[in-house]
């Protein structure tokens, strides 16, 4: 599902940068649905962002799914400013 590559860059007179690019999962499957269940039961506060990088899921899709958990009434918005959102169970 999620890929690593790592690309290195060398300047003419300097160091050598590595810029690394994360390839991640843009649907879910049922296996991975069952996996995010198991991770949020086990989980009391949780933002999309670091729900992305556990599951190795872009933060769109991770917003979707907690979004849609919240209108299920499983989750609840604790917290919103922005960009940020923080939800509880």
């Amino acid at each position: 599902m999620s890929e690593v590559s790592t690309r290195k860059v060398k300047k003419k007179w300097g160091k050598v940068w590595e810029s690394t690019v994360i390839k991640r999962a843009i649907t879910i499957d049922k296996d991975k649905m069952t996996e995010i269940n198991k991770y949020l039961d086990g989980v009391k506060v949780t933002t999309p962002q670091e729900f992305a990088n556990k599951m190795q899921i872009r933060v769109s899709l991770a917003r979707e799914i907690l979004s849609s958990l919240v209108e299920n009434g499983s989750m609840k918005l604790t917290f919103k400013n922005g960009n940020n959102e923080i939800y509880s169970k």
